[in-house]
């Protein structure tokens, strides 16, 4: 997750096509939020992380097949990937 300007840009796991994106739109939206954008694996959305409601964001994705990314998540994932 990033702050941008008073959006937030959310990472998602597992968005693989098309019909991804539609669901995360839809799915976010029926939430309430102002989607800006939806590509795979990243929404920008309006609002601060602190203004939107990550538990039921959480839920909804988990419910759809898809994950939330945490930063500190992603920086692990790259360190790790890194040949020692």
């Amino acid at each position: 997750m990033a702050v941008k300007k008073n959006q937030t840009i959310l990472y998602i796991k597992n968005m693989v096509c098309p019909r991804c994106i539609r669901v995360v739109n839809e799915e976010l939206t029926g939430l309430g939020l102002d989607v800006r954008s939806v590509i795979l694996g990243e929404v920008v959305v309006s609002g601060s992380p602190n203004e939107l409601p990550m538990k039921k964001i959480q839920q909804v994705l988990h419910d759809n097949g898809f994950e939330l990314i945490e930063e500190n998540e992603q920086r692990s994932s790259k360190k790790s990937s890194t040949p020692s």
